[in-house]
């Protein structure tokens, strides 16, 4: 039974026991963290064990790579969850995880290792909005391993990658000029306490802010590392992941070692590498595999987590500009366990959004929300915000048992930076967006 469908005499016995705090709200809409009920999977592809890849192109479809029993596989979704069948599929063998770009002409950048090819190389091709390979745009990268591809405003390229045993390849961070020449005057040069081999690259002045697994550096625009930035060095054990941000500050998740390591945090940091003195860094159970910054300035995380700052989120969660979770998105990835050096069989791959806001995450997860999946992919309808409190429910929320008990989950739904707690004749019940009473007597 929905909250909109309780009777009168149900609703006024909640009232009396204190749990009825405000007008109950409907059920028309999907809530922050529901998965999208206009996004149904297509039901004819193979089932997936890992969605090594995803990434949202302008015109609203959803590019994925599919790990099959076949091997993985690019496949284009539409809007509504259906196959594209005018994109070419492809086999990508050896596809290097998380690799697959959309650039704003939406064309596409995939690095993976063909058939046939040395053992010791990668291909970096360029790919029409159709699937089709831009032949003129087509490299071999002497690495067997890419870790990094990172497409810059200039038209450039930057690459990453390692060695056939994992160990970094510290000279093979190169750029690829917008011609597709690799750029003979960038090398990477400088005393690195720990170059790990680059992950992330992103845009910072005139240079570079280089995610190298083990720390973050800044590189000036020819490579050289720039010594007046603070490098961040991080616990090898565990993932980081840098997000930058407006100005050039930027968020780093992961355990600083000079912040006392041990424990899994988001800092923020100013463009020359120091601590955000006005930003209180966010404690994890767990690691994040993943970070987007949206429209509002809030960011998404995702990984193998199940709180975030105190707060029980399993998987995914929703970070407001001043740090603060964001009590109103709730979505849980099942079979996540908390990772502190990685090593859980939940992984992300992919998060951001489509055209419209619709949040995505990809990678190695049973279900959604307790719901299995046809695939490790997810569709969350878009984060609306909240002008006023509001309560509302879950759907299939309130059932009526023999001896007329009720089992209640309510939500609240409360503006950014609102605090609230579930309360009783004065007693605390809970400070969660959602409270489980369970057999109340009526």
């Amino acid at each position: 039974m929905n909250l909109t469908s309780v009777p009168a005499s149900l609703k006024a016995g909640l009232t009396r026991a204190g749990l009825l705090l405000a007008t109950w709200a409907g059920l028309a809409a999907p809530l922050p963290g529901d998965l999208d009920p206009g996004f149904q999977l297509d039901l004819s592809l193979p089932p997936a064990s890992e969605t090594l890849a995803a990434a949202a192109h302008p015109d609203g479809r959803l590019l994925t790579v599919f790990q099959f029993a076949t091997g993985p596989e690019l496949v284009a979704l539409k809007g509504d969850g259906s196959v594209d069948q005018t994109f070419q599929r492809r086999s990508l063998p050896g596809f290097s995880v998380r690799q697959l770009h959309v650039l704003p002409d939406g064309k596409m950048l995939v690095a993976y290792r063909p058939e046939g090819s040395s053992v010791g190389t990668c291909q970096l091709a360029r790919l029409l909005p159709d699937g089709r390979t831009d032949h003129q745009f087509v490299v071999t990268i002497p690495a067997p391993s890419i870790t990094c591809v990172a497409p810059m405003p200039d038209g450039s390229v930057m690459l990453g990658g390692a060695n056939g045993a994992g160990t970094p390849v510290n000279d093979l961070l190169r750029r690829l000029n917008p011609n597709w020449e690799f750029d003979g005057s960038f090398a990477l040069t400088g005393v690195f306490n720990r170059w790990g081999g680059a992950t992330e690259v992103a845009p910072a002045g005139d240079g570079y802010l280089v995610n190298a697994l083990t720390g973050v550096y800044r590189l000036g625009p020819g490579g050289a590392k720039d010594d007046s930035f603070s490098p961040l060095e991080f616990d090898f054990a565990a993932p980081v992941r840098v997000l930058p941000l407006a100005g050039g500050d930027f968020l780093a998740a992961g355990r600083l070692l000079s912040m006392g390591g041990g424990v899994d945090r988001v800092h923020r940091f100013k463009p020359d590498g120091s601590v955000d003195a006005g930003f209180r860094p966010v404690p994890l159970q767990g690691v994040i595999g993943a970070m987007h910054r949206q429209a509002d300035s809030a960011v998404l995380l995702a990984g193998a987590f199940d709180q975030v700052d105190g707060l029980v989120r399993i998987g995914v969660a929703r970070l407001l500009p001043a740090g603060t979770v964001d009590a109103n998105f709730v979505a849980t990835l099942d079979t996540v366990v908390p990772a502190p050096l990685g090593t859980a069989d939940t992984r992300v791959h992919g998060l951001g959004e489509m055209v419209g806001g619709r949040v995505f995450v990809a990678g190695k997860f049973l279900g959604v929300n307790g719901r299995a999946l046809p695939q490790p992919l997810a569709v969350f309808v878009p984060v609306v915000p909240v002008a006023t409190p509001a309560i509302v429910s879950l759907p299939e929320a309130v059932t009526v048992t023999e001896g007329h008990s009720l089992d209640l989950i309510p939500r609240v739904l409360v503006p950014p930076g609102t605090t609230f707690a579930w309360k009783r004749d004065g007693v605390t019940l809970g400070t969660q967006p959602e409270l489980h009473r369970r057999n109340l007597q009526l």
